[in-house]
């Protein structure tokens, strides 16, 4: 059984940029629900706008497993995730958000199992800051 990670993402940007994320994860999101056999690094890849691909290392690419996502809150220009993830928060994911949409992302997340909570800022992209609690 997997050590459930909480994640909090808040994602801030240009109202259009924040609106073209909002809609890929919940297209994506649906597609990827009705079929878990695509697995986690295909449904980042879709919202990232890049094409499927065969992953040689697993589902680990975007930094876990698995999210379990939820859309909590969306508006012009802000947007904020959470859910749980596997083992740990899908950072890359996160990271490659911010660099493909131009965003500012900040995730802050905690794993009991291992004991271990933090928060991380990008700024399109480029890793701010680094917080572990």
């Amino acid at each position: 059984m997997a050590n459930y990670c909480m994640n909090t993402v808040d994602i801030t940007g240009e109202k259009e940029e924040v609106r073209k994320l909002a809609i890929a994860l919940r297209d994506s999101y649906k597609e990827f629900k009705n079929d878990p056999s695509l697995g986690f690094n295909n449904f980042c890849d879709a919202v990232l706008g890049n094409t499927y691909i065969k992953y040689e290392n697993g589902d680990w690419t975007y930094g876990t497993k698995w999210w379990d996502l939820d859309v909590e809150s969306y508006s012009d220009g802000s947007l904020t995730l959470s859910g749980t993830s596997a083992w740990s928060p899908p950072l890359y994911f996160i990271e490659q958000i911010s660099k493909v949409y131009n965003v500012d992302a900040s995730i802050e997340y905690s794993e009991e199992g291992f004991d271990t909570s933090g928060r991380i800022n990008y700024s399109n992209g480029v890793l701010i800051s680094e917080e572990e609690y």
